[in-house]
């Protein structure tokens, strides 16, 4: 599995998005990670594992796709909604959820 290079940041976004602490976050995996793992996922200096990733994406309440792949899908949502001349913030928060929604039956069917 390739891991993008900014795993870390994206974590780090997602879980500052929920104005949560990394002790919260890793409490949040039911103790699959401790925050000093969390921690270093962060920064970059660890490798998740796909147990972690999983892991991150349920308690963050996201899909995995949105830590790995190459694009994640709220960053496809700003280049969109940038080339309407649209508020991003306001685009990414109404569109985003149906996006989610759509992988995650796309998914399902597959």
């Amino acid at each position: 599995m390739n891991i993008p290079t900014d795993f870390g940041e994206r974590v780090r976004t997602q879980r500052q998005l929920r104005g949560l602490s990394q002790r919260e976050l890793a409490a949040m995996t039911d103790e699959l990670l401790s925050q000093p793992t969390l921690a270093r996922l962060e920064k970059g200096t660890a490798t998740p594992t796909l147990h972690h990733i999983m892991a991150l994406a349920w308690a963050l309440g996201i899909d995995a796709a949105e830590l790995v792949d190459a694009t994640p899908l709220s960053k496809r949502v700003r280049v969109a909604a940038r080339g309407h001349q649209t508020k991003v913030d306001d685009a990414t928060q109404t569109l985003l959820p149906y996006l989610q929604l759509r992988v995650n039956l796309d998914n399902a069917h597959a």
